[in-house]
């Protein structure tokens, strides 16, 4: 997996330097961020308790953009994979985005107004692992079934079922995978606070797993690899530096579809917190917020297995190494 992250972010920066070796007018603006955040807990013979664990996020954030007198061309690829180890019992993700932005500007009567056209593509690059309940027999020692009497003692027996939890692959490389496509009009005052407003957005959910197609996961109909939606969608970005080596940045997507429960809004928000302590070293916390009223998530709520749309939030803190480039 950190051989696709790698050979992605290779090709994309020998793309980028090879433009930006022929440009000479200097009307792109090409920079770069990796990273590599890192935690570890380890335990001996400790009275407390606790679990040994090790993890580790690399995290690529490239930015490419073209500005020359009306026309604005602004480009942003974001790569995202995270593992965790827990008592040795093997690594699994903690993270795992695709995320690709690009929007082409036109100034309007030389207002911080642009005519626009955003389009976004999302995804992960791996299977990701979720808990799913289902009713399954009850066995014994032997691995028989166990049986008991039907209500009033009529004689008659069934077999004892029971609730039971598995882990199951809930999405996958484009399944789902999502491209919005949003012209309308963008508000951008500078770099580190614009606004982007489609009134007529089309949204495509894909759908290239055949169980995760059949089950109809993501608001897919069920048997189908691709749903559409028309919407109205803003996208916005806010960058505020506090000091020369500690920033805050935001992200928000909102989404709400006309042709289906129109006025429940789709949010995706992330809200990153990044303080640079040398050079090499930087600390980062990032939070997202994530709701979609298509997307079914299985909980338990008071005793009982539920199934719905639910606010998801995520969160992440750690120190590591970084390498910025321009």
């Amino acid at each position: 997996m950190l051989k696709k992250i790698t050979l992605v972010s290779l090709l994309f920066f020998a793309f980028s330097t090879i433009n930006a070796q022929e440009d000479t007018t200097k009307v792109w603006k090409f920079t770069g961020e990796n990273k590599l955040t890192f935690g570890n807990v380890a335990l001996s013979n400790w009275s407390a308790g606790g679990t040994n664990a090790m993890s580790g996020l690399l995290s690529i954030d490239y930015k490419y953009n073209y500005k020359k007198d009306k026309t604005s061309w602004d480009n942003r690829l974001i790569l995202m994979y995270g593992l965790i180890n827990q008592n040795n019992a093997g690594f699994e993700k903690t993270d795992d985005r695709i995320d690709f932005t690009s929007t082409y500007g036109y100034q309007i009567d030389g207002s911080k107004w642009n005519y626009s056209m955003l389009v976004n593509f999302k995804t992960q690059f791996a299977e990701g692992l979720v808990d799913s309940t289902y009713k399954a027999h009850s066995v014994d020692g032997d691995g028989d079934p166990i049986y008991i009497e039907k209500p009033g003692g009529s004689g008659n027996y069934e077999k004892l079922m029971e609730d039971k939890t598995d882990r199951v692959a809930g999405s996958k490389f484009m399944a789902p995978g999502y491209l919005t496509l949003a012209p309308g009009v963008e508000y951008k005052p500078s770099d580190n606070f614009k606004v982007n407003i489609s009134p007529l957005a089309a949204k495509l959910t894909f759908m290239l797993d055949d169980r995760l197609s059949s089950e109809g996961a993501f608001g897919v109909d069920p048997g189908s690899k691709m749903r559409t939606e028309l919407g109205f969608n803003v996208d916005g970005y806010w960058k505020q530096a506090f000091s020369d080596n500690f920033y805050m940045e935001n992200n928000l997507r909102l989404y709400t579809n006309y042709l289906e429960n129109f006025g429940n809004v789709d949010v995706d928000w992330v809200f990153k917190l990044n303080l640079t302590i040398s050079k090499y070293f930087t600390a980062q916390f990032i939070l997202n917020t994530l709701y979609d009223d298509d997307v079914q998530i299985e909980r338990m709520e008071d005793g009982i297995v539920k199934t719905g749309p639910i606010i998801q939030f995520k969160s992440s803190l750690g120190v590591g190494l970084v390498y910025t480039f321009e």
